[in-house]
């Protein structure tokens, strides 16, 4: 058995889009030593065979507060370049008055957000990797065995294409998925809550131009999303309850069009073509723990949410932040960064944003998909207060755009 004590100042299980950024950022210190360990092999946008789940085909859209993370790794010109600007939101009920506008002229930015494939941030991301010195990636690699050396030192025993590799570190980060092995292996539950809902997510093309507007429909049977993409293609995120998704996933091109443009209205114009189509379970994921001594729970395993609001990567993307920063100042301090304590400074810094963020997505999914008249008349009235009241309606446009990210460096201009 190969065998390397410690030598790493944090490992990370899972390197997908939370876990390859969090390195990343704690990488800009060179004298900090960083492991991945990746169930996949190195994902490479032609090789769809090799495909990781978090660069899957679905689209996210980035908030600047993202964008400006991304920005200070020196990633974002390369991101940027393949990413279509949200600089208009229409947010509206399917059959009803209530409908919230959203621009970034209003706003004084020059987008609201930025919209890019999944896989293509996974492309840039591993290049960028590639490069750093004191990054090491273990990769194909699961996870066998954690134990506690001591009380600053976690043992981790993963099997490494096919060999036993033990790795030591004073910190390990759990950033394997909603449905993480690594934080069962440490016995932390997570409460889960289905939705019944499946995401259609595929890409179509518009016949008028989409101006770099981005639309949100509420409907009695689930939220649809419609985002400008480059080329003038949108990306489509459909939630519908389980039989009507499976039902639209067996129709034609030319029946799928027309479903979606029921639903769509006139407004973003008419539909002439769609891509490929992908689905997505929709739950609610939400991890017991996300601390102990060494160990921090990350990411999708740490908080997976319902894709209505957009806010699940530029979450994480906020906690990657704050828990870089909290580590730049224990070393800074001379302090250990695994201790309870410290790490309890960082949970305590995210909770607030957490709670705040999962109970809006929540809330948002059980008032947007119901036909009860009661929460269709609360609905509109309350899409109508954000249109008509600057406090609401700049809080709204705030939360789209991330403004509660906490930056490495000052801002820039993107």
């Amino acid at each position: 058995m190969e065998k390397q004590p410690s030598d790493y100042d944090v490992i990370i299980v899972g390197g997908g889009l939370v876990g390859g950024t969090f390195a990343a950022c704690l990488a800009r210190d060179p004298a900090m030593r960083i492991a991945i360990i990746e169930k996949f092999p190195v994902q490479r946008m032609d090789d769809e065979n090799l495909m990781h789940p978090s660069y899957d085909a679905r689209n996210t859209a980035l908030a600047n507060g993202t964008c400006h993370v991304f920005d200070q790794l020196g990633i974002w010109q390369a991101i940027r370049s393949q990413s279509a600007a949200i600089k208009h939101i229409v947010v509206c009920d399917r059959g009803g008055f209530g409908r919230s506008t959203i621009d970034a002229v209003e706003e004084n930015v020059r987008a609201l957000g930025y919209v890019v494939e999944n896989r293509w941030i996974g492309e840039v991301l591993n290049r960028h990797l590639d490069t750093l010195q004191n990054v090491s990636l273990l990769t194909p690699a699961e996870v066998q065995a954690l134990e506690y050396i001591d009380e600053k030192t976690v043992e981790v025993t993963a099997l490494v294409d096919g060999k036993p590799v033990v790795v030591r570190t004073p910190l390990l980060v759990i950033a394997d998925g909603a449905q993480s092995a690594t934080r069962r292996f440490l016995g932390i539950e997570a409460q889960k809550t289905d939705y019944g809902q499946t995401a259609i997510v595929t890409t179509i093309t518009p016949e008028m131009p989409h101006n770099d507007q981005a639309w949100e429909r509420f409907t009695a049977t689930g939220p649809l999303a419609l985002l400008p993409q480059t080329d003038n293609r949108m990306g489509i995120t459909w939630c519908l309850d389980n039989d009507k998704a499976a039902a639209l996933m067996a129709a034609t091109d030319e029946e799928f069009l027309e479903e979606l443009q029921k639903v769509a209205g006139s407004g973003p114009g008419r539909f002439i073509k769609v891509g490929k189509r992908f689905t997505y379970p929709l739950t609610l994921t939400l991890s017991d723990e996300q601390i102990r001594p060494n160990v921090v729970v990350l990411g999708n395993s740490a908080h997976a949410m319902h894709p209505v609001a957009g806010q699940g990567l530029n979450l994480s993307i906020r906690d990657v932040a704050a828990l870089t920063q909290l580590i730049y100042d224990a070393r800074e301090q001379a302090v250990h960064y695994g201790d309870l304590a410290w790490l309890n400074r960082y949970f305590q810094q995210r909770k607030m944003d957490q709670a705040a963020t999962v109970q809006f997505s929540d809330k948002v999914v059980k008032l947007f998909s119901t036909d009860k008249p009661s929460a269709v008349a609360a609905r509109n009235l309350g899409l109508l207060a954000f249109d008509l009241l600057p406090g609401a309606k700049r809080f709204l446009a705030h939360y789209a755009m991330g403004r509660a990210a906490p930056t490495l460096l000052p801002e820039v201009v993107i």
